[in-house]
């Protein structure tokens, strides 16, 4: 429970799901600041459990689960990552971030080529992200040599 309410606007949150009023989306920001400041200090199990709680609040906000899905990247979760990063792409199919969170949950599970069609529906929504055009760059490199190596 956040230490500034007395537990009454989370479980309006939890119970409310099919209509986010402007005091959800006040606390689901909150949340969502918690998650930013304890991801940026590397506590990842705390930052995905303050996006969950934001997500309890507006489970319709595509950043929460990006930035969720990143949480669960650097866990080494990266099935739950892509759950996240597709759920992201379907609230916002044209939020090319959510298609680099997709792509490096992809890649890091082992599936090269899913990855690089990720960066390219990226790249399609959005040609001038440098994550997805650098990454793709790069996983196209990578699969020439594959491919060029002598069996």
């Amino acid at each position: 429970m956040h230490p500034m309410t007395d537990g009454k606007l989370e479980r309006e949150c939890i119970f409310s799901l099919a209509q986010v009023t402007p005091a959800m989306k006040k606390q689901a920001a909150t949340h969502k600041a918690a998650g930013n400041n304890a991801f940026s200090a590397g506590r990842y199990y705390a930052a995905t459990a303050e996006f969950t709680k934001a997500l309890e609040c507006d489970p319709y906000d595509h950043i929460f689960y990006s930035n969720r899905s990143a949480c669960y990247a650097n866990l080494e979760q990266f099935s739950k990552a892509c759950a996240d990063a597709r759920r992201c792409i379907e609230l916002r199919p044209d939020f090319a971030k959510g298609y680099s969170r997709l792509g490096f949950a992809l890649f890091k599970s082992g599936f090269l080529h899913d990855a690089m069609s990720a960066y390219e529906r990226g790249l399609a929504v959005d040609r001038r992200t440098t994550t997805c055009s650098r990454v793709w760059v790069r996983l196209r490199l990578r699969k020439r040599k594959r491919l060029s190596k002598p069996s």
